[in-house]
């Protein structure tokens, strides 16, 4: 674990952010890891790290997206896997939609000009561009969850695909990597403790990239096709409504905004 200047200036911002009966958290800091989900997984392994924990580096060489995809995380980003108990989630299939509206919040309450969107299922957007991920993971029935979440801060544009984006290229005063690492605990806390799934998805529905849109998409299927997204339901499935007239559900997968 990282005991230089970065890390102890992280934890000092972060403690100072959090909301008092989080300000505890076991911190795991590194300035390069090659994945804050699969460190917290192996100190959860050994014993090192018991739930709530936050492990944080400042780049990793390995980050992973869902299916298994890269994610692109050169420094100037926060790289963060909260890990909370199993029992702390009251509905572990509403648990990634959570952690977007928390992400989404987290932003607006630290650069409250920007609206970003969540694209379905993980993602968060400004304008068309990708602004964070997030990945989701537990290894049992009652073994804890490691919320992997990515965001780019102040990561310079040749440094990510053209497809993404960073808070420094829509703000002059992006948020310290350790403030906004805070809004999100506190925010995915806040939902937690007062859980409310009907709002949880009406706030997830409107800050949806997708509705009303054509789409393209090739997960569910030997073949690509376009439909128009129509509706999120209470489980946060997307509904698609095909070029026939006819209903394609989706429970996870990947869709994309179709190219003029």
């Amino acid at each position: 674990m990282t005991q230089g200047v970065d890390a102890r200036s992280f934890e000092a911002v972060l403690r100072d952010a959090l909301p008092g009966q989080l300000r505890g958290l076991p911190l795991f800091f590194y300035d390069s890891i090659d994945s804050t989900n699969s460190q917290a997984k192996r100190l959860l392994a050994s014993g090192d790290l018991a739930a709530p924990a936050v492990v944080v580096a400042t780049q990793q060489e390995a980050g992973r997206g869902r299916q298994g995809r890269m994610f692109n995380s050169p420094p100037g980003g926060l790289y963060m896997s909260y890990v909370i108990p199993h029992d702390a989630v009251a509905d572990p299939e509403l648990l990634t939609p959570a952690v977007a509206v928390a992400t989404r919040r987290a932003i607006m309450n630290l650069a409250p000009r920007l609206d970003p969107g969540i694209k379905w299922v993980n993602d968060i957007f400004l304008g068309d561009r990708k602004l964070a991920g997030i990945l989701c993971e537990t290894s049992g029935d009652t073994a804890p969850f490691v919320i992997g979440i990515g965001v780019n801060v102040t990561v310079k544009q040749a440094l990510i695909p053209q497809t993404a984006t960073s808070l420094s290229s829509h703000t002059l005063r992006p948020p310290q990597p350790g403030m906004l690492c805070a809004a999100i605990i506190a925010n995915l806390d806040a939902i937690m403790r007062d859980f409310d799934p009907s709002a949880l998805i009406d706030e997830y529905k409107q800050a949806s990239t997708l509705l009303g849109r054509e789409v393209e998409c090739d997960w569910d299927s030997t073949e690509p096709y376009t439909a128009t997204a129509i509706d999120i339901d209470e489980r946060a499935r997307l509904f698609l409504r095909l070029h026939d007239g006819s209903i394609r559900i989706l429970h996870s997968g990947d869709v994309r905004v179709r190219s003029l």
